[in-house]
């Protein structure tokens, strides 16, 4: 039985609602506590119990797996909700704003990292486990965002954790789960730009991030040596489907798997100003 609960309706949501789908599971119900995004789902309505208070999902006795899209800020106490009552639970990253969090969960709990189930990166982290000499990466993401992302939870660091955390946990994860624990770096920057080199036990990592781009200017890639280019924008959108695959197989990420990260994250981000 894949009975799921949907809280957060924004609009990552309508991935996750294709990845239950795609699963065969069944999405019984949704929540948001804005009645406009509720509306947006109304669609929906006789399909699956639409509701403004995530706590109501508690009392739907055919609902096992909960889904959290929520803002940043809330998804501790989300899933430390659910899972403490029973549910499986799925959240999108970041999973905490605080590293240490990762050790209140057990294996019941999953995390969305989904550029860790690209076939190409698993093929890359493969072949990176044998190297027996130093190598260069060099990765750029620098993309557009809009007056809108400022204006909403997105542009306040209490709620979002800031750049690092929202953006750039995709691509910090992505470095760390290919080369290892980080042994040094030099890093600076603001919430809207940052660049830096992150050394690694044997890969030195120019790592550049920005918001700033023009739309028709945007760029997510990772080059190994000068040499292989991996374009990170062609499916980190569509691998949702993989990451529930494997939660629902009990196969995916746990809290404990990224933990390092975010702890990686919270350190490099002491280093921006406003």
């Amino acid at each position: 039985m894949k009975n799921f609960a949907l809280i957060g309706l924004g609009g990552i949501a309508s991935r996750h609602r294709a990845a239950i789908k795609d699963n065969e599971g069944y999405l019984a119900a949704a929540c948001d506590i804005d009645i406009k995004k509720r509306i947006d789902w109304e669609s929906y309505r006789g399909i699956c119990y639409l509701v403004s208070d995530y706590k109501m999902v508690d009392s739907m006795r055919e609902i096992n797996w909960v889904s959290i899209c929520t803002p940043n800020d809330l998804h501790y106490e989300m899933a430390k909700y659910f899972a403490d009552n029973g549910y499986k639970v799925i959240c999108e990253k970041p999973f905490v704003l605080k590293p240490e969090q990762c050790d209140t969960f057990d294996n019941n709990v999953f995390v969305v990292h989904q550029l860790r189930f690209d076939d190409d990166l698993k093929r890359l982290k493969k072949r990176l486990a044998d190297i027996k000499f130093n190598h260069y990466a060099k990765m750029v993401i620098s993309i557009h965002r809009g007056q809108e992302y400022w204006n909403s939870w997105k542009g306040q660091i209490e709620r979002s954790g800031g750049l690092l955390f929202n953006i750039g946990v995709h691509y910090i994860d992505l470095l760390c789960w290919l080369f290892g624990e980080m042994k040094d770096y030099d890093f600076t920057g603001n919430h809207r730009q940052c660049a830096g080199t992150l050394k690694f036990e044997k890969v030195t990592a120019d790592f550049t991030l920005s918001l700033e781009a023009e739309k028709d200017n945007q760029k997510r890639y990772l080059i190994i040596n000068g040499l292989e280019e991996i374009n990170l924008a062609r499916n980190l959108e569509s691998l949702h489907s993989k990451v529930y695959k494997e939660a629902l197989e009990g196969k995916g990420i746990h809290p404990k798997d990224i933990k390092y990260t975010l702890e990686v994250i919270k350190e490099l981000s002491q280093k921006l100003g406003d």
